[in-house]
């Protein structure tokens, strides 16, 4: 079985990746979008795919990507250098909290551990993908003001039901809520919320996007969004 996620812009290789390409990655990296930035940060890339899918929609940014797990830097950097994008994309092995950067970023973006003071995986690099502590939560927030210019944007995907802990942790750090768009599997059924944050505080909007229908054909909704990423036909349709 091949082990290469193909795009209609650019593949992806994902032969040892701690965890392969799933919905949450192409949802978060169809929504994400900012006309003014110049320069992005990928928190946690795994495989690049976020990374490369900002890429495609933003021709002129910038992005810097960092991942802790050596396997999952390793096939960023691959994927990266056999994009059309690679003269705009680089990526570090580095632990996103202890790393120092150079610059700040307009854009900023992450699909991270999502299960909070939860029971950690046994397999530690499936562990260190998943779980985060309440107190990491609070330094990752942290160091994600840090990092961001100010006028920047930051892009989170997470569960549902860790909303309010998000939310709070980013307003205590004086970042801002302007976006809110729930996931929901199904009809009814809310799996995740992606929200965007920033320095300007505005009325906050609130969306929903579902994946599926009822009977598990993907919605129109889903196919419009992610038309310009998935080289395969969803619709089912000649």
């Amino acid at each position: 079985m091949s082990t290469v996620f193909t795009f209609k812009k650019f593949k992806v290789e994902q032969q040892g990746a701690s965890f392969k390409i799933g919905t949450d990655a192409v949802v978060l990296g169809s929504f994400i979008y900012s006309s003014n930035a110049k320069t992005a940060l990928d928190i946690g890339a795994g495989t690049g795919v976020i990374s490369l899918m900002v890429a495609q929609t933003h021709p002129t940014i910038f992005i810097d990507a960092i991942e802790v797990d050596k396997q999952n830097c390793a096939l960023a950097q691959y994927n990266f250098s056999e994009s059309n994008f690679s003269d705009r994309l680089s990526v570090v092995e580095n632990d996103f909290l202890n790393y120092t950067f150079s610059k700040k970023f307009d854009l900023i973006f992450s699909n991270p551990p999502y299960f909070v003071d939860s029971l950690e995986n046994n397999d530690q690099r499936e562990a260190n993908s998943r779980h985060l502590s309440r107190n990491h939560l609070k330094n990752f927030v942290e160091k994600i003001v840090e990092s961001l210019s100010d006028k920047g944007l930051v892009y989170i995907i997470f569960p549902s039901l860790n909303f309010q802990m998000w939310l709070d942790v980013f307003l205590n750090k004086k970042l801002f809520l302007v976006d809110r768009i729930d996931v929901l599997g199904k009809p009814n059924q809310i799996i995740r919320t992606i929200a965007v944050f920033s320095t300007e505080n505005s009325l906050a909007k609130r969306s929903e996007l579902i994946i599926r229908n009822a009977n598990g054909t993907y919605t129109d909704e889903y196919i419009q969004l992610t038309k310009d990423f998935h080289s395969v036909n969803l619709s089912g349709k000649e």
